[in-house]
């Protein structure tokens, strides 16, 4: 199969008490199947000053959020004009946004910065992709053995995609053998004091937390089991 592994076939059919994160679930592999799906799609486009937003069918946009993504996209373009993934939306509290790196930005105007690289990730609420990305994670994301935003989370990181165990497929810390992917995402304040000096966004799109009453991908309830698992 080519956009999940035999491996996390595996783990999905393997029936585990609780799920929250990494495992793939079947609900999980259905998910990774869309996204593969409209990434080829998109792949196809010959025109890559064309930006497409994909968003989880339960996501929140923030109230202006065609002004404040206007400007993300502005300023992702000024540090990167290649840029090939914004991360749009996530979960801010678990998610780590890395500084921009731009030499400018580092120089005194870090707090006026809103541009970051995704490192640690949770959640893949909003994606905004240009068809050069598109193309980048068909090649490089797919196919997967993990949960999608875990295996963002590696790929943002240019860790290698690892075989054998769950544990060393999630954690290895291997680096990738390929070009580092050209992602970025609106910057989070860590705290109410930094939010007081700093100008940055944090996640344009949000989502709400998984529950046993929501989740069609985690396994936290006796119901969610008994979908995710049909002994």
């Amino acid at each position: 199969m080519r956009t999940v592994t035999a491996q996390g076939i595996e783990d999905a059919r393997t029936p585990h008490q609780k799920v929250l994160g990494y495992i793939l679930t079947r609900g999980a592999i259905g998910l990774s199947m869309s996204m593969h799906e409209v990434c080829d799609m998109i792949a196809l486009d010959k025109d890559e000053d064309h930006v497409y937003l994909l968003c989880e069918d339960d996501a929140v946009l923030s109230p202006h959020f065609t002004e404040e993504f206007t400007r993300l996209l502005h300023a992702t373009k000024l540090h990167d004009p290649w840029w090939e993934v914004i991360h749009v939306g996530f979960h801010a509290a678990c998610t780590t946004i890395r500084s921009c790196g731009r030499p400018s930005c580092m120089l005194g105007h870090e707090a006026e910065c809103p541009v970051g690289r995704p490192a640690e990730l949770f959640g893949c609420y909003g994606l905004a992709l240009r068809p050069s990305g598109a193309r980048a994670l068909c090649q490089r994301l797919f196919p997967v053995s993990l949960q999608v935003d875990t295996e963002l989370s590696r790929l943002y990181r240019h860790l290698a995609k690892e075989v054998g165990s769950l544990e060393a497929r999630a954690l290895g810390r291997r680096p990738a053998d390929f070009a580092p992917l050209r992602a970025y995402a609106p910057r989070c304040p860590a705290n109410e004091v930094e939010a007081a000096r700093v100008a940055w966004p944090g996640p344009l799109i949000v989502a709400p937390s998984s529950s046993p009453d929501n989740t069609d991908i985690q396994v936290l309830s006796t119901q969610n089991f008994a979908k995710q698992y049909k002994l």
